[in-house]
């Protein structure tokens, strides 16, 4: 019988399963032990300090397995358990799970397995390599298989762990799981929005849902949950070093491909609207394909793919040589010919890497002053707002919601629409400005800055704002402001027109026009010039009242008839409903048989249909129209304006 008491004990110990050094016996520890791997407390144990290895005692004193028992019973000895593991079959209706992966282990499965102690291993676990060569770890060389008892985070998924496999190096924090240990993983590429290389990523064990990149189309209500981001959410670019990752169709993608779908290269095109019908598909798999999202295209044959339909030749390029091909950057297309900005923006590129400042940073610098004028606007973090404004959320969703009653007699008196009821709506969006504050996202806040021509912003917009100064030049020569102070007022001019060039003039709501008024009304205010920018959201709105009119001619009478349809099935307690949705159908009906419009409401059709599927940005980085006629709305802001204190 083996010895029990410390007295009894060894003080030194020579162990198989610890070859390289004896074991020292130690009292009154805590510990897990690395055979199997239970924790114990104030007990004995027999530890080699130099390699951090615990053994309790039953198991430092237990014979181990020979080489005869191996071949004869098969038996194999791994190095994470001490004890016999011969192949058994799980028999019990009891949760057990493998414990180099943790996934649960299905009765009749046959294992690796010490039943003393409960630690099994599937075949395949119990196989793995005790070391690996990971892409992009080279400068450290081979990662481990080892133990993990504490918690702990992989680099790739960012899940957290405890008590498994793991593969670790031995010389920094990098650390696998083992689900993304067999990722496939390869190439890297300089991403323009990070200052780390990226790593492409495929098969991913944990799809991500939101990516990281500011603009991308998972943050776009109207497009996130399509099924171009669905199909290709298991393919993305990830940073090894931080947590940024963007989603394959929001990243970086070649700008041409080969692909055997068609003769002729393919090249990339961030939305393509080829007619107004409203119907647009895929020329691969003959499906429909949503025209807001990035497709590749042949002019010649106007042949359209899907990303997702070619995917095998993007993953091909992307994990290949990648010298000599072009990556284009989602919301691009809009500054390629503006060659000037490109040479500016890789000057300040390389700033990312001397800079560590953030938007954040740049709010304090501003003086007591302009940051108390500043809260009066907006909030942030620790700001407490000005009392005499409502603090407003503004995350809103940007996508069409269904028709409520309000919303279908407000759009029933869109073809009585005249001058002076537009101007009203702008009096709403005036008397918004002058009551709420609005929130700036803390995302924002961390986004890391860059120079352009002394003006501190953010990189995601740096070549927003230097297109802007090249087309329309300073336009905050009349602001009396600080740099800092003229800085952020270009963040919002800047995010504002940037989501402009995102957005089709289709998905545009009340509430998005509304903030878009709020900031322009607020950059107006710190005396920028910005004309052109507020002829631009008139032009919009008189688009997004065609479009509303339009809504009645398709979606009302729909939803009055199912409404109606409804009622009959209650008929005895609804009456009086019944007959209210009836008048609602027949002035539909009503108006759907009239050609009497306004002849506002006239102009405002022609410019829905103009403007539908173009992005809101309009012609002001692409030229301007004489032949438009502009409504002077904005003339509001020669009134009398606010200035607090």
């Amino acid at each position: 019988m083996p010895p029990t008491t410390s007295t009894e004990l060894p003080k030194l110990l020579n162990h198989s399963f610890h070859p390289s050094h004896p074991l020292t016996l130690h009292t009154h520890t805590s510990y897990y032990c690395d055979s199997c791997h239970r924790f114990f407390s104030n007990v004995s144990s027999f530890r080699c300090v130099e390699c951090n290895i615990d053994m309790d005692v039953e198991c430092a004193m237990m014979p181990p397995i020979t080489f005869t028992e191996v071949d004869q019973r098969n038996i194999i000895q791994h190095f994470s358990h001490q004890h016999s593991m011969p192949l058994v079959m799980i028999d019990s209706e009891d949760e057990i799970n493998c414990f180099a992966c943790q996934s649960t282990l299905r009765s009749g499965e046959r294992v690796n397995g010490c039943t003393k102690c409960k630690y099994f291993l599937h075949e395949l676990c119990a196989e793995l390599p005790k070391e690996i060569q990971f892409p992009f770890h080279w400068y450290h060389g081979l990662l481990y298989l080892k133990v993990q008892h504490f918690e702990f985070k992989c680099v790739l998924c960012k899940e957290s762990y405890k008590t498994i496999f793991t593969f670790k190096c031995n010389q920094c924090s990098f650390q696998l799981c083992m689900k993304c240990s067999s990722t496939r993983i390869r190439g890297t590429i300089k991403y323009e929005y990070h200052e780390h290389l990226l790593s492409f990523v495929w098969e991913n064990n944990k799809p991500i849902d939101r990516c990281s990149n500011y603009d991308s189309y998972c943050k776009r209500p109207f497009v996130s949950y399509g099924k171009e981001i669905s199909y290709t959410s298991s393919y993305a670019f990830y940073c090894l070093e931080c947590d940024f990752k963007v989603h394959m169709i929001c990243g970086p993608l070649p700008s041409m491909v080969k692909h055997e779908c068609h003769i002729h290269p393919l090249i990339l095109v961030d939305s393509l609207i080829e007619d107004t019908s409203g119907e647009y598909n895929c020329d691969v798999c003959e499906t429909e394909r949503d025209p807001r999202i990035r497709v590749y295209f042949c002019e010649k044959c106007k042949y359209i793919a899907h990303v997702q339909c070619v995917a095998s030749e993007i993953i091909n390029t992307l994990t290949g040589d990648l010298r000599g091909v072009e990556l284009e950057t989602l919301g691009e297309d809009i500054w390629k010919s503006l060659h000037e900005s490109d040479i500016g923006i890789k000057a300040i590129l390389e700033e990312l890497g001397r800079s560590p400042l953030t938007l954040k940073d740049i709010i304090n610098e501003l003086t007591v002053r302009e940051k108390k004028n500043l809260r009066i606007f907006y909030k942030w973090d620790d700001a407490s707002s000005d009392d005499r404004r409502q603090s407003e959320d503004y995350s809103h969703d940007t996508a069409q919601s269904k028709l409520g009653d309000e919303d279908i007699n407000w759009i029933l008196g869109l073809s009585r629409f005249t001058n002076k009821d537009f101007d009203e709506l702008f009096e709403e969006f005036k008397r918004f400005y002058l009551s709420a504050t609005l929130e700036l996202p803390s995302s924002d806040l961390e986004l890391k800055i860059v120079t352009v021509q002394d003006y501190k912003i953010p990189l995601t917009l740096a070549k927003v704002l230097r297109a802007l100064l090249d087309k329309y030049g300073d336009v905050s020569s009349r602001s009396k402001g600080t740099i800092p102070s003229k800085s952020i007022v270009y963040f919002i001019l800047c995010r504002v027109l940037k989501r402009m060039c995102s957005t089709t003039v289709a998905d545009i709501t009340k509430s998005l026009l509304q903030e878009w008024y709020y900031h322009l009304r607020f950059v107006k205010f710190k005396l920028f010039e910005i004309g052109f920018a507020l002829a631009n959201l008139e032009r919009l709105a008189r688009a997004f009242l065609g479009l509303q009119a339009k809504r009645l001619e398709n979606e009302i009478p729909i939803i009055i008839n199912g409404n109606i349809s409804n009622l009959h099935q209650e008929i005895a307690k609804l009456q009086r409903e019944i007959t209210k949705e009836k008048s609602k159908l027949e002035q539909c009906e009503k108006y759907r048989g009239s050609s009497a419009k306004s002849k506002f409401m006239e102009d405002c059709l022609n410019e829905a249909s103009t403007l539908k599927w173009k992005d809101a940005c309009g012609d002001m980085f692409t030229g301007y129209d004489p032949g438009i006629t502009r409504h002077p709305w904005w003339n509001v802001f020669k009134l009398q304006e606010y200035h607090y204190v």
